[in-house]
């Protein structure tokens, strides 16, 4: 998931999408896209479809914000709510807070 994905649906929070990472990026990379994070490398699959979880703040378990139907308004593949991305890992490594991040 990338912040600026965050920043376009109006949550600060990444927790309630359950991400492994949340990338500092204005987008999201694009599928096959190869990305560097600290020692690792990965390759950028595609988006994540969503469900109803996304609505569940992590703090209090209360429904507190309707995500699911803001990112069903969006252009999107039939049948699908995706947001954020899914990738697989090319090469294995340590990855840290604050690892830099790049597209190569």
């Amino acid at each position: 998931m990338t912040t600026g994905a965050l920043r376009e649906l109006g949550e600060v929070q990444d927790a309630r999408f359950r991400a492994t990472l949340t990338i500092a990026a204005d987008r999201d990379p694009e599928p096959g896209s190869l990305l560097r994070l600290g020692e690792a490398v990965v390759r950028v699959r595609g988006a994540v479809p969503r469900c109803r979880v996304v609505d569940i703040n992590t703090e209090t378990g209360e429904l507190d914000t309707r995500h699911l139907h803001t990112l069903a308004r969006r252009d999107r593949p039939e049948g699908e709510v995706p947001f954020g991305i899914d990738a697989d890992v090319v090469t294995p490594g340590v990855v840290r807070r604050e690892d830099p991040v790049a597209l190569i």
